[in-house]
């Protein structure tokens, strides 16, 4: 069997999946429970592209009709799986989230057609018709499958990025990773929608799609991979009955006694223990040290200070770094280990919430201040 340069670039991208597989039973794992479906994902990834190397080496047009549908079932399983990850990589409270069996229905459905495809060959070898148009209408059905739980998970990261924003006093690096997971799995279904327009319409059976295709699961096989291993654990959210992605609702209503007690727990917890430096601080972890809810929280916050927790944090370590800068201590230690000293615990979340309150960079505010002590000294 004469092996192409896809075909060998397909078989690095093998290995590299089984690789990942072996790794994650091995080594401890950060995110643990979503980590057992992206093995099931990266199993999924590894058979299509075995298939994508043995497909077309197959010269029995016969067996290919007669056992391909037995290996297209895994696709339907692609969509569900990915969801499902999404749910237990981002969201608290759903570490062992499954999906219910009505998902896979699609996948139980196209694999029972296809074993009857296999026992009744004989007497449907004849009707090429019939097999076409079916194999069709599947494909396109499980095209629009994977398409919906795309657009399902896109919605996920769109309410997990909010969520963030009113629970995180820091930013995390995953939405990109999801967001290129996700972008290869459009781009592929766009792909694949073309390869069967042209194969059941048009009747061009050329390999450039189905091969591009395949390198695009390549890449989505190696993205997942890459970042799984590389990623830091995921500080999730919480994620409620009723998804909403334009903002959260909080329905919650608190008594003013409650209010008055909040306000100056609140106001010791950040005035006087200075609890914004947490690096890691997040809605959760301050209302635990609060004996509070993170409802009652998120709306005391939102309602009383106008502010998401991610602004009021945030903001009490600008205005410190600020502090220390008007009083020098840039000129005896980095700017960087200044802002890890308030609170922040990466250079791009300083930079980028120092930016959104203050609307100038660290560098231009250290800047001004130094040209205000010059005019001051002369």
């Amino acid at each position: 069997m004469n092996l192409s340069l896809l075909d060998i670039l397909l078989i690095i991208v093998i290995g590299h999946c089984l690789y990942l597989i072996l790794s994650f039973q091995l080594i401890p794992q950060r995110n643990k429970d979503a980590n057992k479906i992206l093995q099931y994902l990266l199993a999924i990834y590894t058979c299509i592209l075995l298939e994508g190397i043995i497909v077309f080496k197959i010269e029995n047009v016969d067996l290919l009709t007669r056992y391909r549908g037995i290996t297209t079932v895994i696709y339907f399983l692609i969509g569900p799986l990915i969801y499902t990850y999404l749910r237990r990589l981002l969201f608290s409270k759903n570490g062992s989230y499954n999906l219910n069996v009505l998902h896979y229905l699609p996948a139980i459905g196209f694999l029972l057609y296809s074993l009857i495809i296999v026992i009744a060959y004989k007497y449907l070898r004849g009707s090429k018709e019939f097999l076409t148009t079916s194999y069709f209408l599947f494909e396109l059905f499980g095209i629009a499958s994977i398409c919906i739980y795309i657009f399902k998970s896109y919605r996920l990261l769109r309410y997990f990025e909010i969520s963030e924003k009113q629970e995180l006093s820091f930013n995390q690096t995953n939405s990109k990773y999801i967001n290129r997971i996700l972008f290869f799995m459009s781009a592929c279904m766009l792909v694949w929608l073309i390869s069967v327009i042209n194969r059941y319409i048009f009747k061009f059976y050329g390999s450039i799609f189905t091969d591009l295709i395949w390198i695009l699961f390549g890449a989505q096989a190696y993205i997942i991979g890459y970042y799984s291993l590389k990623q830091p654990k995921i500080f999730k959210t919480q994620l409620h009955k009723d998804i909403e992605v334009n903002s959260p609702k909080t329905t919650l209503r608190i008594n003013q006694n409650h209010i008055d007690k909040l306000n100056n727990l609140v106001h010791t917890f950040l005035d006087n223990d200075k609890g914004y430096r947490e690096p890691d601080l997040s809605l959760s972890i301050m209302a635990d040290k609060l004996s509070t809810t993170t409802n009652d929280l998120s709306w005391f916050l939102n309602n009383i200070y106008n502010k998401s927790f991610y602004q009021l944090i945030n903001e009490y370590r600008v205005k410190e770094f600020k502090k220390r800068i008007k009083n020098n201590e840039h000129k005896e230690y980095t700017v960087i280990s200044i802002a890890y000293e308030v609170g922040f615990n990466s250079k791009s979340t300083f930079y980028k919430a120092f930016k959104e309150i203050t609307s100038i960079t660290p560098t231009e505010y250290i800047k001004k201040v130094e040209n205000s002590n010059n005019l001051e000294n002369q």
